[in-house]
């Protein structure tokens, strides 16, 4: 049997890198899925935990921009 050409070779390693990019996209396309639905989760937690203390949004956001100025100055 003969030996592969450089061309075959070539177009081999093309076809090889095509699917790898193509899987490639489709990965990063999961990952960006999946941190949207992390971060939907993450708000309706946090809107849940402000309902549930009755806490006006107004509030929640002051204590949220108190916990981070006090985080930073750590």
């Amino acid at each position: 049997m003969a030996k592969p050409s450089l061309a075959e070779k070539l177009e081999r390693k093309r076809a090889e890198l095509e699917r790898a990019l193509q899987q490639q996209a489709a990965l990063q396309h999961r990952i960006t899925e999946l941190k949207k639905s992390i971060a939907e989760m993450e708000t309706f937690e946090i809107v849940a935990l402000t309902k549930e203390l009755n806490m006006p949004t107004t509030e929640l956001r002051s204590l949220l921009v108190e916990l981070k100025n006090k985080h930073q100055n750590l």
